[in-house]
């Protein structure tokens, strides 16, 4: 069989249009999201004036409020924002963005930021969904369901928005499906098949949207010949991979400065930094607390 492995970056996304609807894997900033397929697509998104991308994401961005990030101001202050979203989002590049509603970057309004700008601006169009309605939403839209009905946002504020029924005396509200033209996404390991292993994070939304785009593109660590991979290490199957590349251990500068990535590697830093221990402490209250209620 032919082999799906490309040479670079900017080759594996040559053939993305403007007007595509593009899934995102964000999860746990550098470790899982596919930055050097980002990197091309947006310096080939700016040579060539490509516009109204629709983009897909399980999170543009991270908090403030990370344990990690909250003992070092200075560095939040520089970076924080404008640079972490500028992973999904360039401004008048990106018409529309769905991501999930528990991301404090977004939603927290002391916190201000270009893509908050730019909605405010009505520049580009936010819908904020709960993860696993979200991920429901493009595992629809790959099956042909144009919407279906979800039991989630009673007592939000949104019901107003979204038709509504009842089924066995509750509500539920209709929800429209998403459908992905590409996918990009990054995992540890590929055969030149096209199948992958993830680790760690990089498979929580990763899975969901190569399986669900109309043509996935994958950034890995690693690439081995076919038949290397044990079945059961496989996570998706080539069947859903289209084009692999295989990418350096270190992201690239533009969309990841070298502080960051030795905070997020956790270099020249021990767990103290991370308040482990206070949030050890926290845990440990919480469960009392639940112990009590009982």
């Amino acid at each position: 069989m032919r082999s799906k492995v490309v040479a670079t970056p900017d080759e594996a996304v040559e053939d993305i249009r403007g007007g595509s609807v593009i899934g995102v894997a964000h999860w746990a900033g550098i470790v899982g999201c596919p930055l050097w397929l980002q990197d091309a697509f947006w310096r080939r998104v700016g040579k060539e004036d490509l516009r109204d991308f629709s983009i897909f994401t399980n999170g543009p961005g991270f908090s403030f409020t990370f344990p990690a990030l909250a003992q070092m101001p200075d560095l939040c202050k520089r970076y924080i924002g404008e640079w972490m979203e500028s992973w999904i989002y360039q401004k008048g590049r990106v018409k529309k963005i769905w991501y999930d509603f528990y991301n404090t970057l977004l939603i927290d309004p002391s916190i201000d930021t270009p893509l908050k700008k730019a909605n405010r601006a009505g520049e580009v169009e936010m819908e904020v969904t709960p993860l696993g309605l979200l991920a429901m939403k493009v595992v629809a839209g790959a099956m042909g369901i144009p919407a279906f009905y979800s039991p989630y946002r009673r007592q939000s504020g949104y019901e107003e928005f979204k038709e509504r029924r009842f089924f066995d005396g509750k509500p539920y509200y209709l929800e429209e499906s998403i459908t992905l033209d590409y996918g990009l996404i990054k995992a540890s390991k590929a055969d030149t098949l096209g199948n992958l292993t993830f680790r760690g994070v990089q498979g929580a939304f990763g899975e969901t949207i190569a399986k669900t785009a109309k043509f996935t593109i994958a950034e890995v660590d690693e690439v081995v010949e076919a038949g290397e991979l044990e079945p059961e290490v496989i996570n998706v199957p080539a069947i859903f991979v289209d084009r692999i590349v295989k990418v350096p251990p270190e992201p690239p500068e533009s969309l990841c400065p070298r502080e960051l990535y030795d905070l997020f590697f956790h270099r020249h830093l021990d767990w103290k930094s991370f308040g482990w221990k206070d949030h050890q402490e926290r845990v440990r209250k919480w469960e009392e607390k639940k112990s009590q209620r009982k």
